[in-house]
């Protein structure tokens, strides 16, 4: 093995091990900056299940990610901070719905909706 070939193995070694072994930025645990996020600010999307099983909920970034696209059960809260989202709800009555803080009313037992939430700025 070559001088060369060597010092590439220990610089992919050590940059991996900065990967994995990191502690965040400045030295921070990624929990407590998540924490102190959702603590200080209003999510732009709050679900809450209603009932023992809320049926199928998806949440995805319009034109991106898909955030989630399962059914929640009984309690399970979910808070979303991205600034758009479109939403699809199977069963709008079984899920509680808060758009920037304010109670989404309209869900009806049953019922279909599909809508897209901004972040108030």
């Amino acid at each position: 093995m070559t001088l060369g070939a060597l010092a590439v193995l220990v610089l992919v070694g050590l940059g991996a091990r900065a990967v994995f072994w990191s502690d965040g930025p400045a030295g921070e645990d990624i929990s407590d900056i998540a924490t102190s996020a959702s603590s200080t600010s209003t999510p732009t999307l709050r679900l809450e299940c209603l009932q023992a099983e809320c049926g199928k909920v998806l949440v995805r970034v319009p034109g991106g990610d898909i955030l989630q696209n399962r059914t929640m059960h009984d309690g399970e809260q979910i808070d979303y901070y991205e600034p758009r989202l479109d939403v699809v709800l199977d069963d709008s009555g079984s899920v509680n719905v808060e758009v920037n803080g304010v109670p989404r009313t309209d869900g009806k037992a049953g019922q279909r909706q599909v809508f897209q939430v901004r972040r108030d700025t």
